[in-house]
């Protein structure tokens, strides 16, 4: 690969990743209620079972409180695991068969 545009990938996955956190940061301003109430439902999940992925507390979620799910975006549960938890591996259960992640919570 020709270093010009090795370092122009470099760039852009640095972009990219710039543009993830900014997203995810104005999630927790704008959703926090409801990603607080999936961190807990996570956490909770992860000590009864040893690991959880987004998409099982996202079933939870939507059989408690379907209400505050209406018209929102699934995208949000990508800041509930952004700190004190360790990823274990990746699943295919998410939409389509793509891979989702299996959390654990971290020492």
């Amino acid at each position: 690969m020709d270093p010009r545009q090795l370092k122009l990938f470099k760039e852009s996955v640095k972009i990219q990743r710039v543009k993830r956190d900014c997203a995810l940061d104005h999630l927790e301003v704008t959703r926090l209620y409801l990603i607080n109430l999936a961190r807990d439902l996570a956490a909770r999940l992860a000590k009864m079972k040893g690991t959880v992925t987004s998409s099982e507390v996202l079933f939870l979620l939507r059989s408690e409180v379907p209400e505050m799910l209406e018209k929102v975006d699934p995208r949000f549960m990508g800041a509930v695991f952004r700190s004190g938890w360790i990823r274990v591996g990746f699943e295919h259960t998410g939409s389509h068969c793509r891979p989702v992640s299996r959390w654990r919570l971290a020492a």
